[in-house]
C-alpha cells in the first residue's frame, strides 16, 4: 500500500477535524513524509512527496501565499495542510483557484489542533509502510541476484500485492556523489510512487512497470533531469523489459553491463537502442567473448605494455573518425606519415588488413567487446 494524500486525509478527517478546500485532483500523489515549513524559500529544499503543514506565522498577505505554494509544488511537494487560526484566517479566492487549477491538494485544520498530534499521527503510517517496502524489497533483491532461485521470493511479492506476472523494466541509476546515494534514494522514492528503489553498491537499482521502449526512454531523461535541478549529475542505464518479476535478473544484468556505454555526452542508455551491443550483450557467453577479444586483440595490447606505446588508442580514435589518417594525426599532434607507420604495426601485430572490411569488423568488434569487460571484470 502506497501512502497517498487520498488515504491521509481520510484518516485525518474526523480525528483532526481536517477539511478538504480544494485540489482533489491530487489525491492520489504519495507522501513520503509530514513537515512544517513557514518560510517560503525553505520550500526549495524539499525532497519531494512531503505533506507540508503551514501556520503562517510569518504570513504577509495573498501575494506571499500564492509564492510559497508556487515554491512547494516546483519542489514536487504533495499538499499543503493550513493551520486556520490568528496568521491566516481565511484562504483567498485566488489561492484556492491556482490549487484547483494545478490540482494541489490544499487542506484546512483549526487553530485548536495541535500539530505536534497530527504530524505524529500521520508519520506513523508512512513509518509503517516503509518498513513494509523495506521488507519487500529485499524480496526483488534476492530475485534480482538468484535467478532460477527466486520462485518463494515471487509469491511472497505477490502477498504485498504485486503483480508479479506483469511486464517490468529495471533502470540503474548512478550518481557521480557516491556520498549522495541515499540522498538521490529517497528523493526517487518520493517522485515515482509506481517505483520500487533499491540501493545497490554505487547505484540506485530501480524496479518499474514496463510502459513501452519510448517511455522507458522519456523517463530515464526526466530522471536525469530531475537531479540535475538538485545539483546532482546522475547517469541511467535503461535495461530490456521482461514479461514477469521472476526474469528480472535478465534486465537487471543488461542494465548493468551497459555501465560501461554512458559517458558525459552520453548519460543515458537503454537496451533497444545500444545496436551491436545488444548482440553482445545477449550472444556468447563471456568466455567465448573474452577469447574472440584476445585472438584479435592481445597481441597489440602487450606490445602497448611492453613498449610503453599507444596504438590500441590510435587505432580506436582512427576507426571511430572514419578512418581518417589526417583527423588521427591532429588529433595526437604528429605528422600523418608517423600516422601511417602507426597503422602498418598494427596490422603487422594483429594480422589484420585494416582496408579489409572483415578484418576491421573483428577488430570493431572486439574493441567493443573491451568497453563491455571494461566494467564487468571489475564487477
Amino acid at each position: 500500500m502506497v501512502v497517498t494524500v487520498g488515504f491521509l486525509y481520510a484518516k485525518s478527517q474526523k480525528v483532526y477535524k481536517m477539511q478538504c478546500l480544494t485540489g482533489t485532483q491530487g489525491f492520489d500523489s504519495r507522501v513520503s513524509w509530514i513537515h512544517i515549513i513557514e518560510n517560503k524559500e525553505s520550500a526549495l529544499f524539499l525532497h519531494g512527496g512531503e505533506l507540508v503543514f503551514c501556520t503562517g506565522s510569518i504570513y504577509n498577505g495573498e501575494e506571499w501565499l500564492l509564492d510559497y505554494i508556487k515554491k512547494l509544488q516546483k519542489s514536487r511537494a504533495s499538499g499543503l495542510v493550513i493551520n486556520i487560526g490568528p496568521f491566516i484566517r481565511s484562504v483567498p479566492k485566488s489561492v484556492a483557484a491556482f490549487c484547483e487549477q494545478r490540482g494541489f491538494p490544499l487542506f484546512l485544520i483549526p487553530w485548536s489542533v495541535r500539530l505536534v498530534d497530527i504530524t505524529r499521527y500521520l508519520c506513523q503510517f508512512i513509518i509503517e509502510e516503509e518498513t513494509r517496502e523495506q521488507q519487500f524489497l529485499q524480496y526483488f533483491l534476492f530475485i534480482l541476484m538468484h535467478p532460477g532461485q527466486c520462485g518463494n521470493a515471487c509469491r511472497a511479492l505477490r502477498t504485498y500485492g504485486i503483480d508479479i506476472d506483469k511486464a517490468f523494466r529495471v533502470f540503474v541509476v548512478r550518481p557521480a556523489e557516491r556520498r549522495r546515494l541515499d540522498e538521490a534514494a529517497a528523493q526517487m522514492s518520493a517522485c515515482e510512487p509506481d517505483v520500487h528503489v533499491l540501493t545497490y553498491g554505487d547505484a540506485l537499482v530501480c524496479v518499474a512497470p514496463d510502459e513501452g521502449e519510448s517511455n522507458a526512454w522519456s523517463r530515464a531523461w526526466e530522471w536525469r533531469e530531475y537531479f540535475l535541478g538538485r545539483d546532482l549529475s546522475v547517469t541511467v542505464c535503461v535495461g530490456s523489459a521482461v514479461p514477469s518479476v521472476e526474469r528480472l535478473s535478465e534486465s537487471y544484468t543488461r542494465a548493468s553491463a551497459m555501465t560501461a556505454l554512458v559517458s558525459e555526452t552520453r548519460p543515458v542508455v537503454q537496451y533497444e537502442r545500444v545496436g551491436v551491443y545488444k548482440l553482445l550483450l545477449d550472444g556468447p557467453s563471456p568466455g567465448t567473448l573474452r577469447q574472440f577479444y584476445d585472438d584479435t586483440m592481445k597481441g597489440l595490447d602487450e606490445y602497448d605494455a611492453a613498449h610503453h606505446s599507444s596504438l590500441v588508442e590510435t587505432l580506436e580514435y582512427y576507426l571511430s573518425h572514419r578512418c581518417s589518417i589526417k583527423d588521427t594525426a591532429v588529433h595526437e599532434v604528429v605528422h600523418r606519415n608517423t600516422v601511417l607507420y602507426k597503422l602498418n604495426k598494427i596490422e603487422t601485430i594483429t594480422g589484420k588488413k585494416l582496408n579489409e572490411e572483415e578484418d576491421k569488423l573483428d577488430i570493431l568488434i572486439a574493441l567493443k567487446i573491451k568497453k563491455l569487460f571494461s566494467v564487468q571484470k571489475d564487477g
